[in-house]
């Protein structure tokens, strides 16, 4: 699994909230790359779902308006150790919204695997509305991770390719 990612806290700490995150994360159980437009993590689904995670629960500030935008890209190299950063994380608990899409690819169904990630996020509990293109989430930011992890999971076991993009927003100034 490859994921490249984009963190952008608004606050003029951009770099010590990014590159601080960064630097936090355990990265022993994948690849790590940044440079100077996005991170790249490659290694199992596992691992890289919980760096991503962890990079993102380390970067949140309760007064910083922050997004995260992700691609994860099944990359055919699914085995690997899995991620050590969960213990650390477990204990982060804070509302965010995020919006998942699919993006198959050479698959001709697209618009039904599209409901089959809004049936996921809704049995979840955390569909909050559906855009044109996948379910907005909202909910506890583990919950969020949890709803990602299982799309991704089953996306996994029937596609053999595709693109799931993953936005996350917190403490947005925008109304609800």
């Amino acid at each position: 699994m490859i994921c490249r990612f984009t963190l952008s806290p608004m606050s003029d700490r951009f770099i010590e909230l990014i590159l601080g995150a960064i630097g936090k994360v355990d990265a022993g159980s994948i690849t790590q790359r940044t440079d100077k437009l996005s991170t790249v993590y490659r290694g199992s689904r596992s691992a890289v779902e919980d760096a991503v995670k962890a990079c993102f629960c380390y970067a949140y500030r309760p007064d910083v308006h922050m997004t995260m935008e992700c691609a994860f890209t099944a990359d055919g190299a699914e085995e690997g150790p899995a991620g050590v950063n969960g213990p650390g994380t477990e204990d982060f608990h804070f509302p965010a919204v995020a919006k998942l899409t699919l993006y198959p690819l050479g698959a001709t169904e697209v618009a039904a695997l599209r409901v089959k990630v809004m049936a996921r996020a809704s049995a979840m509990g955390l569909c909050r509305e559906e855009a044109f293109d996948g379910p907005i989430l909202a909910g506890d930011v583990q919950e969020i991770f949890r709803c990602l992890s299982a799309v991704n999971e089953e996306c996994c076991r029937t596609l053999k390719d595709y693109t799931l993009t993953f936005t996350l927003s917190v403490n947005s100034p925008t109304p609800d």
